[in-house]
């Protein structure tokens, strides 16, 4: 029954953001809800969220579970040693593994299945009122899916609500699990992608927070900023370019970025700067932000932001075409250089 708990956010890492000396314990800050004081065992956990169905045995997989758990068992040491020294001082060996630990953070939480699916969803609604455009194409896609029984009246009387508007008349739905296997299919192919654009393109630096308000984290930890080098908003917001960021404690923060500031090493005295850090991660969080804290503070400023400003996904269409922005709303980066 516990290898069915999947953390989407492993342990290892969340103990980082812990408060107590076993390292057990943090405050869990939920959306428009409360704070709570809970173990990590019992945060970013999702039972049986990285298990499969065998189509011939019909037994459960948890190949994916384990890949991910093989990841965490070589990263752990490596952001144990950043921690420590506080520098970054690693092997080509360790860089290699921390890339592709932090892809797959990315591509591992229910925020980026979620938005997986909307965007899915909103291919299927512009593919459907796309095809409703032509009677007689409408008709027989229909009659591919649903069968011959069905009555001509009854097919253009769905198309002609189809083009009233689907979102008004029908409700698209999405099995997750008939989905699952398709999405993470294509989520590991992206992760390995993502991996060698850290460890190739991307320039490596540490922040150290020197101020009394610590770093925090999410179930979504891996935070994306739009770099201020780049002013075409068409590619600004993709993680090719993007400034990545990942708390790996309260204290110290890695950054990745495709231009490098001038220091490895940023140490940040300025209380807004880490303020402003901790927004963009509350802004692409899922449901929670956690923190080694209580702090009311951070509570408000969490519950401040308005739900269409946290909405993973913007889209719009275009005849049989459809634009889809990941992360609509997220953060310019702070210019270091400045400092």
């Amino acid at each position: 029954m516990e290898k069915e708990r999947h953390h989407y956010v492993p342990k290892f890492y969340l103990k980082n953001f812990t408060f107590d000396k076993d390292r057990k314990f943090l405050y869990a800050y939920e959306y428009k809800g409360e704070v709570k004081k809970v173990s990590i065992t019992d945060v970013a956990v999702k039972k049986g969220f990285y298990t499969f169905v065998d189509e011939s045995t019909k037994c459960k997989i948890d190949k994916l579970e384990e890949f991910f758990a093989d990841i965490e068992n070589k990263t752990a040491p490596v952001l144990n040693k950043i921690i420590r020294s506080e520098n970054l001082n690693i092997i080509d060996s360790d860089r290699e593994i921390l890339s592709l630990f932090i892809s797959t953070l990315y591509i591992r939480t229910p925020r980026f299945f979620s938005i997986q699916k909307d965007i899915a969803r909103e291919m299927i609604k512009t593919e459907l009122n796309v095809s409703a455009q032509d009677k007689e194409n409408f008709s027989n896609s229909v009659k591919m899916v649903a069968g011959t029984k069905i009555e001509d009246d009854e097919i253009e009387m769905a198309r002609k609500l189809v083009l009233e508007g689907i979102d008004k008349n029908f409700r698209v739905s999405i099995n997750d699990e008939a989905v699952k296997p398709h999405f993470f299919k294509i989520d590991l192919e992206t992760a390995w992608d993502l991996a060698k654009i850290f460890l190739n393109i991307k320039k490596w630096h540490l922040l150290i927070n020197n101020t009394d308000l610590p770093f925090i984290t999410s179930d979504n930890p891996v935070v994306i900023q739009k770099p201020n080098f780049i002013y075409d908003d068409r590619i600004n917001r993709g993680l090719g370019f993007a400034t990545i960021i990942l708390p790996i404690s309260p204290k110290l923060c890695l950054l990745l970025r495709n231009k490098p500031f001038k220091k490895e090493i940023i140490e940040i005295d300025n209380l807004d700067h880490i303020k402003k850090m901790n927004y963009s991660a509350m802004l692409l969080s899922y449901r929670f932000i956690f923190s080694n804290i209580n702090s009311e503070e951070i509570k408000q400023s969490f519950d401040s932001i308005l739900p269409e400003s946290r909405k993973a996904v913007e889209w719009y269409s275009f005849g049989p075409f459809i634009r889809i922005k990941i992360n609509p709303v997220i953060d310019d980066e702070i210019d270091f250089d400045l400092l």
